[in-house]
Formats: C-alpha cells, structure tokens, sequence
C-alpha cells in the first residue's frame, strides 16, 4: 500500500506532520509514505526515516506534478492542510480515497471528510494532523514517541566538533541559543535588544555559552546583533539543510525563540524550548507548541499592552535564570 501525504507550506507546519509518517510506520512498517512538500523542505523530508518517497510542489505545473502522482499511484492520499488547488490535484490525478478536513470549497474534491474546526484551538496542530488518520484506520496508534526527530549519536558528536571546530571552542559547555529571526511569524516577538539581554543573562554563568543562531537570509540580522553585543557570545549563521540543523540543535540545552519553524525543530529532538507567542487564540500555544514532552517547554505569550509585556518579559528572564540554575 502506497500513502501520500501533502504539508507543502513552510518548514514548522511540515515539522509538525512527521508524527502522522511516523504513526503510520509504526502501524505497518510495510506501507510505502510519500510527501509532498514544498521546494524548501525536499531535502530535509528525504532525511526523515519514515518517509520513502518526497514529490517536490514547486508550484510552477500543476500538470507535471499530477503526472507524478499517476505515476506513483497512491491507495490513499491525505492532506494535512487543504486548498482549492491541491484538493484539484488530488482529484485529478484519481487517487480513489482523499482524505481532508471538512473546511472551505476544497472539501468538494475528498471523498473522506473529517470535521475538526482548528480555528477554536482546542487541540494541537499535530493533534490535529493525527486526528485525519482515523479516516485511514481508526486502529492506528497516534501516540508520540520523543524525540519525534532522533538523532544518532554518532552525529550528534560530529555536529558538535564541527562546531566547537568553526568557533574554536577548546572547553565543554551547556549552549543556550537564542533565534531572534521569525520567518512569517508577526504575533509574539521579542526584539533584537530583549534578546540580547536574555543571552547577556546565560554568558554571566560559567560553564554556559550563549549562542546566536541565524537562517541563511538571515545575514542582516547577524550584523545587527553583532554591532550590540558586548560580552561573549557565539553568532552561528546556519547554511546547512534543516536536518543537519537538528543535529547540531540536539546538542544545546535550551532554545529560546518565538513560535518559528526552527523553534519546531527544536522541540523535534525534544531539547528544552523557551517559545513567545502571539496573545491571540490563533497564535496560541494552545495550538502550536513545540513536539517536545510537556515538561521541557517553557511557553509565554506576549501581549500588545506594554505594562503586561514588561511583567512577563521579567518572567521570563526569571524562568532563564531558573533552568540556568537547575542545570549547574
């Protein structure tokens, strides 16, 4: 049997679909997954073990991508997030059980409709996610194992030489690294020299190294905090592909970012996240919160008013200090 599932919008979202491949692996290791996904995450989705085969959307012919998917010929497709265009696609290209969350026009072109009405958030995104499996089979298990992205060793350990490597890092430390960017992100923000001020807090500590993590159109932003720090911090410019990301992540101790696609991978190899969210239900963490266990998550989220903000941004300063001190 032959399962294609389609998250082909950005990086957090597609994180947050693997326990759907991994649930189903775990009901029959036999069954063949393929992915479609969007060009920026193809190459990560190749090095998810629970995924056998990655159809790449670029968007740019929705003829050849249907022709693909003749080709390969699923049993079933499941669409984790549907539009008009894909629901078009599936159609066409006669997978015979599509299967979608009944919302919006595209619910015309599946034949198995799942009522879930993600807008009230009383679930998470990858609950969500799991939730479609029932339309699949109802006997699959759709319980999380953590980390949702494991790491060998042997990587982890390659990861972390290269990097003491690149910095020249001759002694052992806890890092604790702080992603200021955020992608599509508007809701939930801290900025620039709130950062630094939490990082400020880490490089204070023996043992503890602060570090600056950057995507790869990210540049500006790395001058912008270098030109502000004055205290000892590493500034890491990441130009790997997302899994090789995660290999240097799994070595960290926490991860203190907003509600981003690399805080998602962070929670993936189940480190200790530090998330800011938007003070509406749609931002929520109540919707998405990291894929790391319960207890290594540190959510906040940050209101507009600016009396609110400045208590909880102490909160959170305190929350730091708190892990600092329960790791010495």
């Amino acid at each position: 049997m032959k399962v294609l599932i389609v998250r082909n919008d950005k990086l957090g979202d597609f994180t947050l679909s693997l326990p759907v491949f991994h649930a189903i692996k775990k009901h029959n290791e036999s069954i063949r997954t393929i992915a479609l996904v969007s060009p920026m995450n193809a190459e990560f989705a190749r090095q998810i073990n629970s995924i056998d085969e990655v159809i790449v959307d670029d968007k740019s012919s929705f003829l050849k991508i249907c022709k693909t998917i003749k080709e390969i010929n699923p049993d079933v497709a499941i669409t984790l997030y549907s539009t008009f265009r894909i629901g078009l696609l599936l159609f066409l290209s006669g997978v015979k059980k599509r299967i979608a969350p009944a919302t919006k026009l595209a619910q015309l072109f599946y034949n198995v409709k799942i009522v879930q009405r993600r807008s009230k958030c009383k679930k998470r995104e990858y609950e969500y996610n799991l939730d479609l499996l029932k339309g699949f089979n109802v006997q699959i298990d759709s319980g999380i194992t953590y980390p949702v992205i494991p790491i060998e060793r042997s990587d982890q350990e390659r990861a972390l030489d290269k990097f003491k490597k690149q910095y020249a890092i001759t002694k052992d430390y806890s890092y604790v690294a702080f992603h200021p960017g955020y992608g599509g992100s508007s809701l939930g923000l801290l900025n620039v020299d709130e950062y630094i001020e939490l990082a400020r807090i880490v490089a204070a500590y023996k043992g503890f190294k602060s570090v600056f993590t950057f995507g790869p159109d990210e540049t500006y932003l790395k001058e912008k905090v270098k030109q502000k720090i004055n205290f000892d911090a590493i500034l890491h410019l990441s130009l790997d592909n997302a899994y090789e990301f995660c290999k240097l992540l799994s070595n960290f101790s926490l991860f203190v970012s907003t509600s981003t696609g690399t805080m998602q991978l962070a929670g993936a190899v189940n480190i200790h996240t530090l998330s800011f969210f938007g003070d509406v239900l749609a931002s929520s963490p109540a919707r998405w919160a990291p894929l790391n266990s319960e207890e290594r998550q540190f959510n906040f989220t940050l209101p507009a008013d600016t009396g609110r903000r400045r208590d909880i941004f102490e909160e959170i300063k305190n929350t730091l200090r708190h892990f600092i001190e329960t790791c010495k």
